[in-house]
């Protein structure tokens, strides 16, 4: 076989293997799963009349992932996938709140304004109200005002939103 027709051989070999190899790797792109990692999740806890929550746990479960409000109630997530996630926040009173948060690309900041007994009680259409609890309209009130207050600072704030009544 003369000189010229191996290396038309070995370049033709050459191509099929570079060929292959990107077919591969874009196969590979298209199935693998990707999380989009958006960074972090902070804020602080709040206490029914606005003062913080320190030292409660603070889970997102579905990762694994807990952490604790510090004295002035803030918390922090870090390295989250974007998409929804629950927070769960163990009261202090042995309760649980709830919360789900949209983590975006950027960073994302969510203050959590606990509920106090008296709130959750009517919410749920309880009679007996807690002591030393909140109204549901004024926990509600205070909750608007968290918002717009956190609204004037440039953070982002989740407000209710019930548009079936």
């Amino acid at each position: 076989m003369p000189e010229s027709a191996k290396m038309d051989s070995r370049m033709t070999f050459g191509l099929q293997i570079l060929r292959i190899a990107t077919i591969l790797a874009a196969a590979i792109a298209v199935t693998a799963p990707s999380l989009a990692y958006a960074g972090d999740l902070s804020g602080r806890v709040l206490q029914p009349h606005g003062e913080a929550a320190g030292g409660l746990a603070l889970e997102i479960g579905a990762l694994g992932l807990e952490t604790f409000s510090a004295d002035d109630g803030s918390y922090a997530f870090a390295g989250l996938p974007a998409g929804e996630h629950e927070i769960t926040v163990f009261r202090a009173d042995g309760g649980v709140q709830y919360m789900i948060v949209t983590v975006g690309e950027d960073a994302t900041q969510r203050n959590i304004v606990l509920f106090s007994q008296a709130a959750v009680n009517a919410a749920m259409g309880r009679t007996a109200p807690a002591s030393n609890g909140l109204s549901l309209s004024a926990t509600l009130a205070l909750g608007e005002r968290l918002a717009d207050d956190s609204e004037a600072r440039g953070e982002m704030t989740w407000r209710w939103n019930d548009l079936e009544g």
